[in-house]
């Protein structure tokens, strides 16, 4: 149940719950109610409603309960996702789901080497949904919060979680932004392949993909990890 103020703690995750309950896995404390959209681009919430959310998330903050919401939030959320995963395990008969690249993507080793050694791991600044940012921790990444802005400095250091997908914003403060292909859009987004290509994980071993041109190959990649596998993806075999 939505409060109609905000008193204590319980008011504050009650808050959180609603929000939660009515908005999905795409809710963010930080983010105006103003923001969020439906599947047609029409905003979510009537005006009274968006100016009540907006006002009750001021008094919670102002009231000292961020740190309580968050963590909240991230609770509800990580339950969401296991349930996705539960059900996806009923649908593949409890077996582990294999990750596909894409439906009719197969992919073949080169069995080349050339890095001469452990390259730098792939750094990027970029908004994330809570959701994006907790399957990227579960995989052992670096992900950290950038001081004054609502950016994350992203280092991939371990397994790139399947289905993360990078678009374009009108923020200015940082114009890309991840979230995961099950979240609903941000309120507006535009495609972002390169993007999309520094966070989709190697088909062999799940590691990050780094550049790797070598100044005649546009868009190559090789695998961060040893053995730095190189493999040739093809459409339809």
């Amino acid at each position: 149940m939505l409060p109609d103020q905000i008193d204590s703690e319980s008011d504050a995750t009650s808050l959180v719950d609603w929000c939660i309950e009515n908005i999905g896995l795409c809710y963010h404390p930080d983010a105006s109610a103003s923001e969020y959209v439906d599947a047609s681009g029409l905003r979510l919430f009537q005006p009274f409603v968006a100016t009540k959310l907006d006002r009750l998330h001021k008094e919670a903050f102002d009231a000292g309960f961020a740190e309580q919401m968050y963590d909240r939030g991230i609770v509800l959320q990580r339950e969401a996702i296991a349930k996705k995963l539960e059900q996806r395990a009923v649908r593949w008969g409890r077996k582990a789901a294999p990750a596909p690249l894409k439906n009719g993507v197969v992919a073949k080793s080169q069995k080349r080497v050339g890095l001469g050694g452990q390259p730098e791991f792939p750094e990027y600044e970029a908004m994330a949904t809570i959701p994006a940012v907790e399957a990227l921790r579960a995989g052992g990444n670096s992900v950290e919060p950038v001081a004054g802005r609502r950016a994350y400095r992203i280092r991939l250091l371990g397994i790139v979680p399947a289905g993360i997908v990078a678009v374009h914003t009108n923020d200015p403060d940082c114009p890309t932004a991840i979230r995961l292909a099950s979240e609903p859009p941000y309120p507006i987004e535009f495609p972002a392949f390169w993007a999309t290509v520094d966070f989709t994980p190697c088909p062999v071993c799940g590691a990050a993909l780094l550049w790797y041109e070598a100044g005649y190959v546009p868009g190559y990649r090789v695998c961060v990890k040893a053995p730095f596998h190189h493999v040739l993806v093809k459409l339809g075999e």
